[in-house]
């Protein structure tokens, strides 16, 4: 009895093998480029360069406007802004509005903000994302990455880094 057991249970697993999943079947790994907590993220359109604090808690990405104006081009909502650098550098900016979002801070006040979008570098991934204009003076960082830049550039943050690549995408850094 105990052989027959033995022997079913052996037939049982071996059929099972064929069920599984061969390397073929196995969707290729994407290689992680680790980053820090703070990386240098070029802005293309600009040309600047910031010391941007990477939020992997945030959902998304936020930047520190200036001098905020609405405006109406063709009919559809438009904002011209500045941006500053922490190094005091800046750009006065015109993008159209694509959408508005209340962000709750860390201390429960809801602030509506305006979203455009921004072409960023982060480290060789070069991506458009929605970036909501924010008052950020006061904090360390002039623009804060968070999960829409990171989600699929294939990133892993070690927070014990700092500064671990410069931004080398093609065509827009000198």
């Amino acid at each position: 009895m105990l052989r027959r057991t033995a022997i079913a249970s052996f037939i049982v697993f071996a059929g099972a093998g064929s069920s599984f999943a061969t390397d073929e079947d196995v969707p290729e790994k994407r290689s992680l480029s680790i980053i820090g907590e703070v990386e240098r993220v070029h802005l293309a359109d600009a040309g600047l360069s910031f010391a941007a604090r990477i939020d992997t808690g945030a959902t998304s990405t936020s930047i520190d406007a200036r001098n905020i104006e609405e405006f109406e081009r063709d009919g559809d909502p438009w904002v011209r802004f500045e941006v500053r650098t922490n190094d005091d550098d800046s750009a006065a900016l015109e993008r159209k509005v694509v959408d508005r979002v209340d962000i709750v801070s860390a201390g429960d006040t809801e602030d509506e903000r305006l979203v455009v979008e921004l072409e960023l570098c982060l480290s060789d991934v070069l991506r458009t994302v929605e970036v909501n204009l924010a008052d950020r003076k006061g904090l360390n960082y002039r623009l804060l990455v968070g999960r829409d830049l990171l989600s699929d550039g294939g990133f892993l943050v070690n927070v014990a880094q700092k500064f671990s690549h410069e931004p080398t995408c093609d065509g827009i850094i000198d």
